[in-house]
């Protein structure tokens, strides 16, 4: 078990250390989260409270705020296996992982551990670019 947590920790630590090595692909995610807070606020003051959602609480920019954090889940779970096993083979490193010990279940895992903390990163920066405006 103490093997498998720190296969799983190698292999978050080399996923978060590529994630982060494009700092400007990081940068322009945080800035495209901003825009689009922003974009669906001012549409939302546009729009006002639409019928279809007077049953909720809130209004049209909570409703889509909370719908885009959903949807990002979403997303990061159907995408993430895929993705990473396709940045492997573009890497070179495919052959190298499967051939370790690593169960298949580890890799997996681990390869969705990062871009989940990436989403929950996102999630507070959307609510509290919501809370701000």
């Amino acid at each position: 078990m103490r093997s498998d947590i720190r296969r799983l920790r190698a292999i978050g630590k080399k996923e978060l250390i590529t994630l982060t090595s494009y700092r400007v692909n990081m940068m322009m995610q945080v800035l495209n989260l901003w825009y689009f807070a922003i974009a669906f606020y001012f549409i939302g003051e546009f729009v006002g409270d639409p019928e279809s959602i007077q049953e909720f609480e809130g209004g049209y920019f909570e409703f889509v705020l909370i719908g885009s954090i959903v949807t990002s889940f979403a997303i990061t779970g159907m995408q993430s296996f895929g993705s990473q096993i396709s940045e492997e083979q573009d890497q070179g490193t495919l052959q190298a992982i499967l051939a370790t010990p690593t169960p298949m279940w580890t890799i997996l895992t681990a390869s969705y551990i990062v871009p989940s903390i990436f989403v929950i990163v996102e999630t507070i920066v959307l609510v509290g670019v919501g809370l701000g405006i």
